[in-house]
């Protein structure tokens, strides 16, 4: 009954102070305040000794609300410090707007429901997790506006079905002009993304906007999750003249389901390209990826590639300074495919008795094969050799 008689008389106060929505789930909340907080309870300790906080939500949806009122703007930023617990979808629309920090308790700890985030720029997310299986995607990304929309994303993990991160223009199309960056730039550090389980198929991070992404120090992995009938399965997926950048980072595409050969029409990644990739750029689409670990690893028979480019003039991917794990238990193996556009991935793999049976391009692999009591051979990939190495210093097409 106190707490009622409390909730009652803020509800009283707020009102006055000229804030005209319900309050039900806010407690004594300055209209101009520059940090609040959301809580799944905005009330401490008991009985005669129960303090209420201010500027205090237990409801996302309220604290939505109250942030459509606020209106965040560069002169006049909001933090959003978030307790522990699970809370409900975050909804916003900001029409261009934004400039909001969601600071988190920790990874794990601070749980929210998914994210669609609209027409939002300069939106900061600092240590939590979304996470939403229900949807397709973690965190849908919509850009309604003219102008670039930013965000930067630290210490913070993303868990969905389909996409982890999922961006698209508010009519389904692309949202950049063709200049670089005009539809906004998102920075990842420390940061984990994971899609697991989509039945049809899977990218963990798709730009179909066209922006610029960083991820720093992260980690982006497309699991398969025992999904039934998948057709494709990517960890990154970028088009529309965007461009990823990849640094200090682990891509890891793990699969434990028979998927289809090729891929069998997906938008950003069309068929004959393997159907189990880490990733691939399309529609002008560009991925660069530095001191970067690759995997790819398939539990069943699968055909598995790494770097897809294609459809689509322009699809660029420059990968140097990276490691691969590909590992399939029965599939072929593509290192590198290029349906239009071009990959520059130079590659030297460990001495072996044998060069590795995998599918490139011309030039991009190198080996030292060192076969017991012969002096070592340096090959080179080559499709003009039965045999898809060539022997450098032999000066002929490699044979065992």
């Amino acid at each position: 009954m106190k707490i009622n008689i409390i909730r009652f008389i803020l509800s009283v106060l707020v009102t006055f102070w000229g804030v005209s929505y319900a309050i039900a789930g806010a407690f004594n909340v300055d209209p101009n305040a520059n940090e609040v907080y959301l809580r799944m309870s905005c009330s401490e300790g008991d009985g005669a000794n129960t303090v209420v906080l201010d500027n205090c939500f237990d409801t996302i949806g309220d604290l939505v609300t109250w942030i459509d009122s606020r209106v965040p703007s560069q002169q006049s930023p909001l933090v959003v410090a978030i307790g522990a617990g699970e809370f409900d979808v975050l909804k916003l629309n900001c029409n261009g707007g934004g400039h909001t920090t969601f600071r988190g308790s920790g990874v794990g700890t601070t749980r929210i429901s998914g994210a669609d985030l609209t027409g939002c720029g300069e939106l900061v997310f600092e240590h939590l997790t979304i996470e939403r299986l229900s949807l397709f995607a973690a965190v849908r990304w919509t850009n309604n506006t003219s102008v670039a929309l930013n965000s930067r994303w630290n210490d913070v993990e993303l868990i969905g079905r389909s996409y982890a991160w999922y961006e698209i223009s508010n009519n389904g199309g692309a949202c950049t002009d063709g200049v670089q960056s005009n539809a906004g730039q998102h920075y990842w550090v420390g940061s984990r993304l994971r899609a697991s389980g989509g039945n049809v198929f899977i990218s963990t991070y798709r730009d179909a906007c066209g922006s610029e992404n960083w991820f720093i120090g992260s980690e982006i992995i497309a699991d398969s999750g025992g999904s039934s009938s998948p057709y494709s399965i990517t960890a990154i997926s970028q088009d529309s003249d965007g461009e990823t950048h990849v640094y200090g980072s682990v891509i890891r595409t793990l699969v434990d389901s028979v998927y289809a050969s090729t891929n069998p029409g997906q938008i950003w990644c069309n068929q004959p390209m393997p159907s189990v990739l880490a990733a691939c750029a399309a529609f002008g689409g560009n991925i660069h990826i530095h001191g970067t670990g690759i995997d790819v690893i398939s539990s069943v028979a699968n055909d598995i590639g790494a770097l897809a480019t294609g459809p689509g003039s322009g699809s660029f991917i420059h990968a140097n300074e990276t490691s691969y794990v590909l590992k399939d238990a029965g599939g072929s193996t593509t290192r590198l495919t290029v349906i239009d556009g071009d990959i520059a991935a130079p590659y030297a793999w460990q001495p072996s008795a044998s060069p590795p049976d995998i599918v490139s391009t011309e030039g991009s692999d190198q080996v030292i094969v060192v076969a017991p009591g012969q002096t070592p051979r340096m090959l080179v990939y080559s499709l003009t050799c039965q045999s898809d190495w060539f022997e450098v210093n032999a000066n002929t097409c490699y044979q065992p």
